[in-house]
Formats: C-alpha cells, structure tokens, sequence
C-alpha cells in the first residue's frame, strides 16, 4: 500500500489558524490510500459507511462513530458505495492550549491528555443519537459562515471544538461508566 503524508501546509493549518472543518459526501466505491499527517484529525460519520483501517486493525464507520486520530498515525478508509462525514483537522497544541486554560475537572483533564496529546493510538467512539445529532448541527452552522467573518470564525470553531470534546467525553464516561467530578465544591 503507497503511503503518504499531509503536512499542516497542505491543509493551510498554521498557528495562527489551528483548526479547519471540511465536510465531504462519498457517493461511489472509494478508497482513501495509506496517509498520516503532522496534525490531529478527528473524524465524525453522519450518515452512510465505511471500513477505517490503522495500525489496530481495522473498524466499521457509521453515523455517529467519532474517530479522533493523532498525528504521525498511518490510516486508510474504503468506502463501499456512500459516506458523509466531517473532518476537522487541529494541531495539537490547540488542544493543549485550550483544555489547560479552560478545563477545571482533573478526571476530565486526565481523559483529553491521555487520549488525544499523549496517545499514538486512535481514540474512537459511537455517539448516541441525541449528541450526535447535536454535534453535527453545531458542525453545519459552522461550515455556513462567511470566510469573511474569519477572525470571529476562529474563535466559534475553537469554542464549537471544546464543546464537542466535552459532548465525547460526555458519551465516553457514561458508555464506560465513569463518573466525572464536577470542579464545582458547593
């Protein structure tokens, strides 16, 4: 399988813009080759299948199946016949930078370093329909605004993408039944 890597370029990630959301809709048989990147992708399926292949082993993708892959992971999809989903790419110190500043939960915090800074695996989970559904509108009222607006638009995307975060870990810790500690003692 030819392998291949997606630099933080070829995507237009930079520090000063860490965060881009792409929508795509498969309508035939695909195969997406061998790859790896030098930033974080986090893939989210809202309707139709596909097959995700990693260094793990391979995973069926549906409608609210949410794949978070780091960085210098190699992967590759094969999509049967149709698939839509997001992606949003991020490098990673944004997700450092944000969940220092603005996560108070330590169970939390340890959840988001452990799985998605410090992790070389793929962390993947299957929503439940109301957060999926929840997530994607979030992700469609993103995609329509204006490139104009794109000072304002970096800073929704980057409180629409901790807000999704915390949704997963929502879905992660009641489908894994942990309990979270709220910060708040009174």
């Amino acid at each position: 399988m030819d392998e291949s890597i997606i630099t933080n370029k070829d995507i237009s990630l930079s520090s000063e813009f860490p965060i881009k959301i792409d929508k795509f809709n498969f309508k035939k048989k695909s195969f997406i080759k061998k790859h790896f990147h030098q930033f974080c992708e986090m893939t989210i399926t809202t309707g139709g299948n596909a097959v995700h292949y990693t260094n793990s082993g391979s995973n069926a993708i549906s409608a609210g199946n949410v794949y978070i892959i780091g960085s210098n992971e190699y992967h590759a999809i094969e999509v049967p016949k149709n698939w839509t989903l997001y992606n949003i790419y991020f490098l990673k110190e944004l997700l450092e930078n944000e969940l220092f500043e603005k996560i108070k939960s330590p169970e939390l915090l340890n959840f988001y370093i452990k799985n998605f800074i410090i992790s070389e695996k793929t962390f993947e989970i299957k929503l439940n329909k109301k957060s999926a559904g929840f997530i994607e509108s979030l992700l469609e009222t993103c995609g329509s605004i204006p490139a104009e607006k794109l000072s304002g638009k970096f800073l929704i995307l980057k409180n629409m993408f901790i807000n999704m975060l915390i949704i997963i870990s929502e879905n992660y810790f009641t489908q894994n039944k942990l309990v979270m500690i709220a910060d708040d003692k009174n």
